[in-house]
C-alpha cells in the first residue's frame, strides 16, 4: 500500500511505502512530490512476484495538489506516447509546478482520501 500525507508547511506530499515513510538515500531526504497522480489501470498477476499494468488505453484517476484531490481522466493511445491527462470535462490537466508521483492501481481498488 502507498499513502501520501500533505505537509502543509512544505507544500509537499510524503510518500510511504507499507506503513513506512520512503527515503531517498542518496541524499537522505524524505521522498516528496507536489503532484500526485492516482491512475485506476487494468493489471494482472504474470507470476507469484510481478504485476502487469496496462498503460495502453484510458482510465479515470485523481490529481492530488495543495492537500486537496480531483478527479482526472488519463489516456495513452501507445506505448512509446506521453500520458495524457485531462479534467472530467475533457479540458486538459495543467499541473502546479514541482515534483510528480505517478501512483498506479489496480481497476478492483479505490483510492482512499481523508
Amino acid at each position: 500500500t502507498t499513502s501520501f500525507e500533505y505537509n502543509k508547511k512544505e507544500k509537499t506530499y510524503i510518500v510511504s511505502q507499507f506503513g513506512e515513510e520512503m527515503f531517498d538515500s542518496t541524499y537522505n531526504t524524505h521522498n516528496t512530490a507536489e503532484n500526485v497522480l492516482v491512475l485506476n489501470v487494468n493489471s494482472y498477476l504474470i507470476d507469484d512476484e510481478h504485476v502487469n499494468l496496462d498503460l495502453v488505453g484510458n482510465g479515470e484517476g485523481y490529481y492530488m495538489n495543495g492537500g486537496k484531490a480531483i478527479k482526472i481522466k488519463w489516456s495513452k493511445s501507445s506505448s512509446d506516447s506521453p500520458i495524457e491527462y485531462t479534467l472530467e470535462n475533457g479540458e486538459e490537466l495543467i499541473m502546479k509546478p514541482g515534483r510528480q508521483y505517478v501512483c498506479c492501481i489496480p481497476l478492483s481498488n479505490e483510492a482512499e482520501y481523508s
